[in-house]
C-alpha cells in the first residue's frame, strides 16, 4: 500500500538526518525541495516508487523557505 507524504507548512527540517528511505509515497514538488533543502546533513535519499504531484510544479519558482 501506499501514503501521502505531506510536510506541515512550518517544517524546519531534520536538522541530523543523514540517510532517507522512502517506498510507496506521494510528494509534491515543493515537499521535495523542502525535504531536501532543510536537511543538511543528508547524503543519502532513495525514493522508491514516488507519485509526484505536479500541480505545484509552477508555483516552486515563487516559493520562499
Amino acid at each position: 500500500s501506499s501514503f501521502d507524504l505531506r510536510l506541515p507548512q512550518e517544517f524546519e527540517g531534520f536538522k541530523l538526518l543523514t540517510v532517507l528511505n522512502l517506498k510507496y509515497f506521494s510528494l509534491t514538488y515543493r515537499d521535495i525541495y523542502k525535504l531536501i533543502s532543510l536537511c543538511p546533513w543528508l547524503n543519502m535519499l532513495r525514493l522508491k516508487y514516488l507519485r509526484v504531484s505536479v500541480v505545484s510544479v509552477f508555483k516552486l519558482r515563487h516559493c520562499s523557505f
